[in-house]
């Protein structure tokens, strides 16, 4: 899908004056050919890989939120790698006051592309926010509407959390734990603090593994070949980041 054709999407007028006008300048999809079915378990791959799946997953050596984006950020790769999101970028010119004020707008959006009927909870919840967000905004779901609606799938809504990252990915595990038989995990309380003891049968750690080196190598070729792709995974990086801060406490 391309379009490049400028054409209006928006116009306000008020007694004859056009005070607003957004006019779409590009739009096209990201296409993305790269090995599929890479594991049924995107969502898990990050927190199940080595060296994490051999010792408690605890803050100590963890960096919650580098887990976080990177479990994000794999998991929607997975899903437009086979076919079931497009990733479209789009470029429009916002002008106020019969173009007095010429504002250049450049974002990414995401649309359901095929059905989906794999097991996996992040990915069905990706989909998931991607429906909301177009259902009650009434438009295209951008990239950040939808990692806001993800995000509040898994913690509370106007909680401040203490470490935000952290909630996410436990929470996400408590959700694998409860579904699948090749995982176990514990929370436990040691010296004051929460720590989850975590344990996977060898045959997914593997996967886990190999699906995570498959995965960032792609996620790095996309990067070098393709500046849009680029410039997706940073603003992406960005919004993750910036949606959880939203979500922490002060004290």
């Amino acid at each position: 899908m391309s379009n490049k054709g400028k054409h209006i999407i928006h116009q306000t007028n008020f007694l004859g004056i056009e005070f607003y006008k957004r006019t779409r300048l590009e739009e096209h999809e990201i296409q993305i050919n790269a090995q599929q079915n890479i594991t049924e378990h995107p969502g898990m791959v990050v927190a199940g890989k080595e060296p994490l799946i051999n010792s408690s997953f605890t803050e100590l050596g963890s960096n919650w939120a580098n887990i976080a984006r990177q479990t994000i950020e794999l998991t929607l790769l997975e899903l437009i790698i086979n076919d079931f999101i497009e990733l479209v970028f789009f470029q429009d010119a916002k002008t106020y006051l019969y173009d007095t004020f010429i504002f250049d707008y450049k974002n990414y959006r995401l649309a359901i592309k095929n059905r989906y009927s794999g097991k996996d909870y992040l990915s069905k919840s990706i989909l998931q926010s991607v429906k909301a967000v177009e259902r009650g905004l009434k438009e295209k779901a951008v990239l950040e509407d939808v990692i806001g609606n993800l995000i509040e799938q898994y913690l509370y809504r106007n909680q401040p959390y203490k470490q935000p990252q952290r909630s996410f990915i436990f929470e996400l595990i408590s959700k694998y734990t409860h579904g699948n038989s090749w995982m176990t995990s514990e929370i436990r309380t040691v010296f004051f603090r929460e720590r989850i003891e975590l344990k996977i049968i060898q045959k997914k750690q593997d996967e886990f593994k190999n699906a995570y080196k498959t995965l960032t190598q792609i996620r790095e070729i996309l990067r070098e070949e393709s500046p849009a792709f680029r410039r997706y995974t940073y603003k992406l990086n960005k919004i993750i980041d910036a949606q959880f801060a939203k979500r922490k406490s002060r004290n």
